[in-house]
């Protein structure tokens, strides 16, 4: 599966596998249009060949949608009416926390380190084998 933290700049890819629960940032790809991202997806979606997809839903600490919830909610839709898959939307209350905790607070390592990110992609269900 790949999961993806939506931002208006940067939208974070993270690869994850559904049997082992294992995950891993990928890529951080540059918002210059929505045509060049989703031509980068696209590229990503070939060569991966995921059977699922994954987006970071922001809620507040209390459940309620912040600023870039509409953000979130709306790409996933357009990546289900684009590529025909699977989207699931992931809550992703506190996992900025945990993951500057596993893996700092350089962007190198992750875009904001937050969202369907190798940290909260692990929290997705494990599919049986």
């Amino acid at each position: 599966m790949l999961g993806f933290d939506v931002g208006l700049a940067r939208v974070g890819v993270a690869l994850g596998n559904a049997i082992t629960g294992d995950a891993r940032a990928l890529r951080i790809l540059v918002r210059t249009s929505n045509r060049q991202l989703f031509a980068d997806i696209t590229s990503l979606i070939g060569q991966w060949q995921p059977d699922a997809l994954v987006v970071g839903r922001p809620l507040t600490d209390d459940g309620r949608a912040q600023a870039t919830t509409g953000l979130a909610e709306r790409f996933a839709r357009q990546l289900g009416g684009r590529f025909g898959l699977p989207v699931t939307l992931v809550d992703e209350r506190y996992s900025s926390l945990a993951a500057q905790a596993e893996i700092g607070n350089g962007r190198r390592a992750w875009a904001g380190a937050s969202g369907p990110g190798p940290r909260s992609m692990r929290t997705m269900p494990r599919r049986r084998r």
